[in-house]
């Protein structure tokens, strides 16, 4: 079995057992091969120049028994976990009592069917799995966003509310280590002090808006961020900035 590394990364001289090495000893001992993948990638990220992390359709054609992973996370669906592989083995695993225990609701096979038709009929599956949008977003198309929103915020506030190139982590326990160029909005205080009662105050919100703060500068990253949400960022970040909410 090999398991990936979820949430670290080895470095310096390392080596680990590739697929084929553990094929080879399967064949030998007459033993089955499972590869629990993690959080599952069905999109190839690395052509998206974003990580390396395997597509588990690739895996599975290698020839392993078994690829675990989860559903949520990179692939984009709901908290869940999937098992697929050869015929033969899975069956094993449906006849298995404790199946019953772990199995998942209607409703979860519902919202994964759907996440599924995104990638199986969708000519671009970014357009229909959020995450993946989200992931792969070009720096220049955040950068416009960015600036729509540090404008509008500026025109209401007279507060020079500007942008910034900053770095976004992927996250998803496979992709611990993996961040992905973004810009963000960013709000210049007078003091430390400031920008952490700035940040408090957009984040006790009825809508909360988490931000990220460094030295006297509150910085909202728009990879975090859906399209649709801008509106409502900009909303936020002129009541914050309104007078009374700065005076409080």
């Amino acid at each position: 079995m090999k398991v990936h590394k979820s949430n670290y990364e080895i470095e310096g001289f390392a080596h680990e057992a590739t697929i084929g090495e553990l094929m080879e000893v399967g064949r030998r001992r007459d033993c089955r091969v499972v590869f629990d993948l993690g959080s599952g990638a069905l999109f190839d990220f690395a052509s998206a120049g974003v990580g390396s992390e395997p597509v588990a359709s690739t895996v599975v054609e290698q020839g392993v028994d078994a690829v675990t992973m989860s559903g949520d996370k990179l692939l984009g669906g709901v908290q869940s976990g999937i098992i697929v592989g050869r015929r033969q083995f899975v069956e094993r695993l449906r006849q298995n009592p404790l199946r019953r225990v772990v199995r998942v609701d209607k409703v979860t096979v519902a919202a994964l069917q759907e996440v599924a038709r995104g990638y199986l009929f969708a000519g671009d599956p970014r357009g229909e799995v959020p995450v993946l949008a989200q992931v792969t977003a070009s720096v220049q198309e955040l950068r416009g966003r960015a600036e729509r929103v540090a404008a509008e915020v500026t025109r209401a506030t007279s507060r020079a509310v500007t942008t910034a190139e900053d770095a976004a982590a992927a996250g998803g326990g496979s992709l611990a280590s993996t961040s992905v160029p973004a810009v963000a909005v960013v709000v210049a205080c007078a003091s430390d002090r400031d920008a952490v009662r700035l940040a408090r105050g957009l984040r006790t919100r009825d809508l909360p808006v988490f931000t990220r703060v460094k030295a006297n500068e509150v910085r909202v990253n728009l990879a975090t961020i859906f399209p649709h949400e801008d509106g409502e960022l900009t909303r936020a970040l002129i009541e914050a900035l309104s007078p009374a909410a700065v005076d409080r």
